[in-house]
């Protein structure tokens, strides 16, 4: 059952016990809320279940989670705590284990079981930049807030006292460190999105750039917590750390990297240095060795090209000069492009798959066949291919070889060629083993996809999200359809 507590009394007005729950990622201006919430005697707002996530071994699990509801709980009896996704699996965990969320197998059930009836509120910044540059010179700095004055009341975590405008005089701007933060922040929200979807839970969502100097919203919480109207009450502590340092970092990181069309984009070194990922990658493939999968899907090849290719990329004007199929298998879609195509250029990461191609089309002067490492293509001319197609295949890579895969397919495409790339939308098992989701999706969303594209220099022109499978196996919006173009 989810935690109970006696009934309280909230300006002479007897009420039952509430919960709000903050959602929250780093530096997305959660602090500010947490402040506005303890003024307004919404809870005693804190990261409560910092202990338990930064414990090796938990020894009493129910004391530990009654002391965090008793440290959240105002003399009014109102709870609240900040929960910030990047630790939330180890919470659920916690949670589970305790016989929370056990009969569902939602994304983090234990935390929506336990906390099943609270109010949910969410907070995000509207400029991911900023905050990406937020975290970014919180960790260069070691500073995290600013306060007005010393507090006994409120005194979040890393704060200096008063506010000292050379604090990150210092810092040195690098763009690979804010695009990480970019893209933990995009994963992190995700999180959160995919956490209310999967339990059906009605949450509140506000923007840091609309509270930051309007404390309105504290009013709608408490309507939508029941909990009785009172005046909002300003009594915030913090500073605002930006300063001019921060917008001149912001403004260069601007310049440098948003305009993606005209600008040439580099992965971040743990992406460029790929060697890790190809070793994990010549372990997955194994799979793929032997397998009558190629076999069984041989005959429905025509079938897969009039009624889900040919549909989709039919009204765009594509040049089938010098084409590239990544991830050939045996061949079925193969066979197709050699008949309307000058040129095709075969790459598998299976040697096994390479031969077979070779010796099935042996008789064709227009295939080139190349063995790749499972991540790059090295071996194509940049500016070279006029048509990139991967059909169910690119379902199965992690999102780290996606990403890569559309950074080589900005280099290797021509300007204004398209490329036609079927993918994962299965969005269920973040954290799991491809192997054990249904049809061996990996983790990908459109969403995801078509951000992943963005940095590397593409446009997604079209995306169209597909079912697959037949029968009981089929899975409605598990597969997505994009189209990118590299722009002239």
């Amino acid at each position: 059952m989810p935690f109970q507590s006696t009934q309280q009394t909230l300006d002479n007005v007897a009420v039952e016990s509430k919960k709000v729950i903050i959602c929250a990622t780093q530096r997305c201006g959660s602090t500010l809320v947490c402040n506005d919430f303890l003024n307004n005697g919404i809870g005693r707002p804190e990261e409560l279940f910092l202990g338990l996530v930064n414990s090796t071994c938990v020894s009493d699990s129910q004391r530990v989670l009654d002391n965090v509801i008793q440290t959240g709980t105002n003399e009014s009896g109102v709870f609240s705590v900040k929960l910030m996704s990047n630790y939330c699996n180890k919470i659920n965990n916690f949670l589970v284990a305790l016989g929370y969320g056990k009969k569902s197998e939602n994304f983090w059930s234990g935390i929506a079981d336990y906390f099943s009836d609270a109010t949910w509120v969410y907070i995000q910044r509207s400029s991911t930049i900023r905050q990406a540059v937020s975290r970014f010179m919180s960790s260069k700095t070691g500073i995290n807030h600013a306060l007005s004055s010393k507090s006994e009341r409120f005194t979040p975590g890393n704060s200096m006292i008063g506010y000292d405008n050379n604090y990150n005089k210092n810092v040195q701007y690098c763009s690979e460190d804010i695009n990480k933060h970019i893209i933990n922040i995009a994963r992190e929200n995700f999180l959160w999105e995919l956490f209310f979807k999967e339990n059906n839970i009605n949450y509140l969502k506000i923007n840091y750039e609309d509270i930051v100097d309007n404390l309105s919203y504290i009013s709608q919480i408490r309507e939508a917590a029941e909990l009785p109207y009172k005046i909002p009450i300003n009594k915030r502590n913090l500073v605002k750390l930006a300063n001019e340092k921060t917008e001149q970092i912001i403004q260069k990181f601007i310049r440098d990297k948003t305009m993606v069309a005209n600008s040439k984009i580099n992965l971040p070194h743990y992406l460029e240095d790929n060697n890790e990922i190809v070793e994990t990658l010549t372990e997955v493939t194994k799979r793929w060795v032997d397998t009558p999968y190629y076999d069984n899907v041989e005959n429905i090849a025509t079938q897969q090209w009039k009624n889900i290719i040919h549909p989709f990329i039919k009204d765009f004007s594509i040049d089938y000069g010098n084409v590239l199929e990544l991830a050939v298998g045996h061949g079925r879609i193969t066979n197709i492009l050699l008949e309307i195509s000058e040129q095709v250029i075969g790459v598998d990461v299976l040697q096994e798959n390479i031969d077979f191609c070779s010796e099935r089309f042996q008789n064709c002067s227009n295939l080139k066949l190349l063995k790749n490492n499972g991540v790059t293509i090295k071996d194509i001319a940049s500016n070279s291919i006029s048509f990139i197609i991967c059909f169910d295949s690119m379902i199965h890579f992690d999102s780290d070889v996606v990403r890569i895969y559309l950074h080589e397919f900005k280099r290797i495409l021509k300007p204004g060629a398209y490329g036609f790339l079927h993918h994962s939308n299965f969005d269920k098992n973040p954290e799991g083993d491809f192997s054990r989701a249904p049809h061996a999706r990996n983790f990908m969303t459109e969403k995801l996809f078509r951000h992943y594209a963005f940095k590397s220099g593409l446009k997604v022109v079209k995306s169209h999200v597909i079912g697959w499978g037949k029968g009981d196996k089929h899975f409605p919006e598990h597969d997505c359809l994009s189209m990118i173009m590299k722009p002239k």
